[in-house]
């Protein structure tokens, strides 16, 4: 049972109509009767002017000549009429080359609601080489269902429904040509009546595309259609999500490791910039007298803030450490300053032996001579 089924009608579709112009056709009628078909059909199409058509006919060659010039368009009045109208019997009958030159033509056509008509009353000419897996294959590349209706007991009613079971389109099948008319209005409208199914598969995910079958009913009968299956799939907006989740995680590792290196760099090279001051410090106060109480406290200082605990911050942007450091030394640079600027020898005033404090002249005698000590 579906989840959800959603009716359009009027919906836009894109058709190629293919008819079968062999010399059998010429027997009982049956020319005019498709061609009056054909054009029952174009006229249920054209009263949406939402349609795109394109036809082209068969016998011993295909003739696309048409079709191909113009492609798939919404002119369908006169052009294809007229197309139809210049049918005529005679010649053999290529089906399967027929078959895949009708979906060929879908090959530049924008993706939307797209079906091959393709009608026969005969099977392939086996006198010219040609494969019957080729439009089938074709059909299920660029999702295309092909519509497939025999006439007659001459055909090949195996291939018919076997290209439509495969391509999701469905076969029918009429004794006389007198009923092709209704057939193919029936289908023109059947194709401008658009369902959308959504069906939840409770198959676990195993990454295969798998067939689907589609039955339905109601008064008139029953039927069932062979959903092909997909080469490629794209993924599901879940799928897509679970895989933006895996990238985003992934980079978030990646950037957590990251942070982690620098924070581990920053720490060892605080660790140097500790060790070269200390070393700097004990060969400063080496060559200096014993500092004051004042310069101690300074000294002590550095020491202290050289190796700070690792904070929060600097886990997170591995920036603090290495700034503290910084600091440091610009700390360490003033206490050096201090230090030598505290040992610094006492002058006298060479003339009358006053203690002098700056450079200029003993303001006791005005003598400028200066002397480190008293004599």
């Amino acid at each position: 049972v579906p989840d959800s089924v959603v009716e359009t009608y009027d919906a836009p579709v894109s058709v190629v109509l293919a008819i079968d112009t062999s010399g059998s056709m010429a027997a009982n009628n049956a020319l005019p009767d498709a061609q009056a078909a054909a054009n029952r059909f174009l006229d249920r199409l054209e009263e949406s002017e939402q349609a795109r058509v394109a036809v082209l006919s068969f016998a011993g060659e295909v003739d696309a000549t048409t079709a191909l010039t113009t492609g798939i368009t919404a002119d369908l009045n006169p052009l294809w009429y007229d197309e139809v109208e210049g049918f005529v019997a005679e010649g053999e009958t290529q089906l399967y080359a027929a078959a895949d030159a009708a979906v060929e033509l879908f090959a530049t056509e924008p993706q939307g609601h797209r079906a091959v008509v393709l009608f026969t009353d005969g099977r392939n000419d086996t006198s010219v080489a040609s494969d019957l897996e080729t439009a089938i294959l074709r059909a299920q590349t660029l999702g295309v269902p092909i519509f497939t209706i025999g006439l007659g007991a001459d055909i090949d009613e195996a291939y018919l429904q076997r290209v439509a079971q495969e391509t999701g389109g469905f076969y029918q099948s009429t004794p006389s040509s007198a009923e092709l008319a209704t057939l193919f209005g029936d289908l023109a409208d059947l194709l401008q009546h658009q369902y959308q199914i959504t069906y939840n598969t409770q198959l676990p995910a195993d990454g295969q595309a798998h067939a689907v079958t589609v039955a339905a009913q109601d008064s008139r009968g029953s039927i069932e259609i062979l959903m092909p299956k997909q080469a490629d799939i794209a993924p599901t907006q879940t799928a897509q999500a679970a895989l933006a989740l895996t990238e985003t995680a992934l980079n978030t590792r990646l950037t957590e490791i990251a942070i982690t290196d620098l924070t581990v760099t920053a720490q060892a090279q605080s660790d140097v910039i500790a060790t070269q001051m200390a070393q700097s410090q004990a060969t400063e106060l080496a060559q200096t007298p014993t500092p004051t109480a004042t310069s101690i406290a300074l000294t002590a200082a550095p020491t202290v803030v050289a190796d700070p605990p690792v904070s929060s911050e600097a886990e997170s942007g591995g920036w603090l450490i290495p700034t503290l450091g910084l600091l440091a030394l610009v700390l360490l640079a003033g206490v050096i300053f201090i230090t030598r600027r505290s040992g610094a020898k006492q002058e006298f005033c060479a003339n009358c032996g006053h203690p002098l404090e700056t450079a200029a002249p003993c303001a006791v005698c005005g003598d400028s001579r200066r002397r480190s000590k008293l004599s």
